[in-house]
């Protein structure tokens, strides 16, 4: 989410005599994670980093619900918290509750159509109480958007080289995120599966 108003993103965003190489980053810890779980991603300590370029893909679907259970509408609201450290000092604390506010910031500042659009690209899944199906199928899911530091930080690009270690610690919400109807049970959780992140590194030519 830009800090610049919207009139002024597009020249914001401009540069020229660059090139920039997207490089994939798999978690330190696992690429697999349910209810409660956490990912820890270490960011290449070398170039220009393009901060809001910042992403990570997964796989998740629901499973064990003997009524319907499904992911809530935003896919974010399955992050509790995120922290950043820079070479050991956080820079970013893990409040709690980060998917609610994400959700409240996007409630306020994106207009009905974007947020249809978004449900319906993270493959919005509607509640009802036929139980045909139980649990929500595993699709290909993204956190393209951030709060804090990742999402908010300007300029957008660091310089990784000047800074150490980046380190991003993403703990997952319990089970009760998921949206379920009347008649199913406690035990549906949900499961992220081939899970990785990426980013833009960059070049800027003399």
């Amino acid at each position: 989410m830009s800090a610049y108003p919207k009139n002024l993103s597009y020249a914001v965003r401009r540069m020229s005599n660059y090139s920039c190489n997207q490089v994939k980053i798999l978690p330190l810890n696992a690429t697999t994670a349910s209810a409660n779980g956490s990912l820890v991603f270490r960011l290449p300590n070398t170039g220009i980093l393009d901060l809001d370029s910042w992403m990570v893909f997964f796989n998740a679907e629901t499973t064990d619900g003997t009524g319907q259970t499904g992911l809530p509408a935003n896919i974010e609201s399955l992050i509790e918290s995120v922290m950043v450290t820079i070479n050991g000092q956080v820079v970013q604390q893990p409040h709690n509750d980060y998917g609610s506010l994400f959700n409240y910031k996007v409630n306020q500042t994106v207009d009905e159509a974007r947020q249809k659009s978004r449900a319906i690209l993270q493959g919005g899944y509607r509640i009802t109480a036929d139980p045909a199906t139980s649990s929500q199928p595993a699709a290909r899911f993204c956190w393209a958007e951030w709060l804090g530091f990742l999402g908010e930080c300007q300029p957008r690009y660091i310089v990784a080289d000047l800074l150490g270690d980046i380190e991003i610690t993403i703990r997952l919400k319990p089970q009760e995120v998921l949206c379920s109807s009347a008649d199913a049970n406690t035990t549906a959780t949900y499961n992220l599966t081939d899970i990785f992140g990426s980013i833009n590194i960059c070049q800027i030519q003399d």
